[in-house]
Formats: structure tokens, sequence, C-alpha cells
């Protein structure tokens, strides 16, 4: 099932490691699904780590710590069991491979990686056979290549930490929630926060 889907550099935080077992396209979980008109993903969590390349737009990922910025053309590398949402408010489409936790990189964030045309190839490849029935001796290939190609793939900063007081939060989760509020922002935040738009300016520029 696709929903089961700081500051120091993420770079820093993560370091590729050789996968103690190869993994085989009979294992491998692939999906791609498709949101016609936007909207969000609800906050879910995987048993095992993600890798998604977006289609149609961009999205937001918003975990308790940052949220990250997920581009077209860019992967996503979601290690498992990081509780998360997904927001768009233009159609987009996802295409998912799943991992077992720790096989592929050892990140304990999310990342963006920027992939070369071989590898976005093979993750559009492998994801359109998501059940082992479709898969052959050229799915085995793909996935071989892929995991060699994977850790050549480096962490690009998209990231934005999420601000720590409760009422910038609050500001900030009203934003995400109606960015076709079309008031004037000094009049949202003083709505909202309950304070004027220079002191959202100033806990903003302390806190993210």
């Amino acid at each position: 099932d696709l929903h089961s889907f700081p500051t120091r550099r993420s770079s820093d935080l993560a370091m590729v490691i050789p996968a103690p077992s190869a993994p085989s396209s009979a294992s491998l979980r692939a999906f791609i699904e498709g949101y016609p008109q936007g909207g969000r993903i609800a906050r879910h969590s995987h048993d095992w780590d993600q890798l998604a390349l977006i289609e149609l737009s961009a999205a937001i990922i918003e975990t308790d710590a940052i949220f990250v910025v997920h581009p077209l053309l860019k992967a996503l590398w979601l290690p498992a069991g990081i509780e998360h949402s997904v927001y768009s408010p233009r159609p987009f489409r996802l295409h998912s491979l799943y991992f077992p936790p720790d096989t592929l990189r050892s990140s304990t964030v999310p990342e963006i990686l920027g992939l070369d045309d071989l590898t976005r190839e093979l993750v559009l490849f492998l994801s359109a056979a998501p059940r082992p029935s479709q898969r052959d001796a050229r799915h085995e290939n793909a996935l071989a290549l892929l995991v060699q190609q994977l850790p050549r793939s480096r962490a690009e900063s998209f990231a934005l930490p999420r601000p720590r007081s409760a009422r910038a939060r609050k500001l900030a989760e009203h934003l995400l929630q109606h960015p076709a509020d079309g008031r004037a922002l000094d009049i949202v935040v003083e709505e909202v926060g309950g304070a004027s738009l220079r002191t959202f300016e100033r806990l903003f520029a302390e806190e993210t």
C-alpha cells in the first residue's frame, strides 16, 4: 500500500553504505499513483525505505522537523518510519519504489537526490511493473543497475526546518492549508498568529 507513502545539511547526516543483500525484483515493491486534483496525502509512514519520482508538478513533504520541496526531475529518498504528509495544489503523479530499510542508504532524514537520466529512467521502468508477475529478466537487470547507480546520486538541499515556536508553527500550518488565501500577509499574520508581520519575520528568520 502506497500510504503504509536542523541544521546540518542532510548530506552531513547520511552516508551511502553497501547493501547487505541486494534486493531482487521479485521482492521489490513498486507503485504509480496519480492525484488528478492535487491536494494532500494524509500523514502516514512506510515500513520500507521509499524512492519516489514526481511528475506533473512539485510537492511539499512535511515531517515533524522539516518541510522538503520535492521538485520535478528529482527523486525523494524517504527512510522507513518517518511520519509525513504530501501536499501539492496541482495535479501530480508519484512513481515509487520501496526497499527494505537500510539496504541502500543509511540516511535518517528525507533527502532530495539529483538523478542522472539513466537512473531516472530505471526508476520509471521498474515502477511501471507493480506486480511481480509483470516482471522478467529485464527488471532484474534494471534493478541491479539501479542499485549500482543510486549511491552516485548526491543529496541536494531542498529542505526548510519547521519553526520551533507554537505561534510560528500555527501560522506556517495555516499558510500551507490555505494557499488560496488572497488577503494581505500582514492581515493574515495578525488574525492567525496574533502578532505583527515584523514579529513573524523575526521569528522565521531566527527559527528557520
